[in-house]
């Protein structure tokens, strides 16, 4: 079995995926807003909208959408491609997750990690050096061959 990928990787794999959530945030918000002016609203009218729950809700689950679809069809995003990452389910390395697994992965890992980093500080403390979010989701973040 294969040993986990070291927590930089990890991190500059988050990094360059966070550039691509931001596009992915900008697409979002101009499709709400186009949305709510085809729907007669006044500029003025739907500002507040982004300090509204269900905005924030569906701009969540489009990011979670984002990790959730690259997870399950390859076990890989862009950021954990160009770091030669891979999302392998914990008993069987050969096997991307299962839908679920990558639902539960992308519910666990935010509320773990936001903490102060908590869920990455776990992977330093434990002799896997498996993550937190790894545990709970039962996945694997290993580093594959050039």
């Amino acid at each position: 079995m294969q040993n986990s990928a070291p927590i930089w990787r990890r991190l500059a794999a988050l990094l360059y995926d966070s550039f691509i959530l931001l596009a992915l945030s900008f697409f979002y918000g101009a499709l709400i807003t186009l949305l709510a002016t085809l729907a007669g609203e006044q500029p003025a009218e739907y500002q507040p909208m982004f300090k509204h729950w269900s905005f924030t809700l569906g701009w969540l689950l489009t990011l979670a959408l984002f990790y959730i679809w690259f997870w399950q069809k390859s076990g890989q995003t862009v950021g954990m491609r160009a770091w030669r990452l891979k999302l392998v389910d914990h008993l069987d390395h050969e096997r991307t997750p299962s839908w679920r697994l990558c639902a539960l992965r992308a519910l666990v890992a935010p509320l773990v990690i936001l903490p102060a980093g908590i869920g990455y500080w776990y992977g330093f403390l434990n002799r896997e050096k498996r993550c937190l979010h790894d545990r709970l989701s039962r996945t694997d973040v290993i580093q594959i061959a050039k």
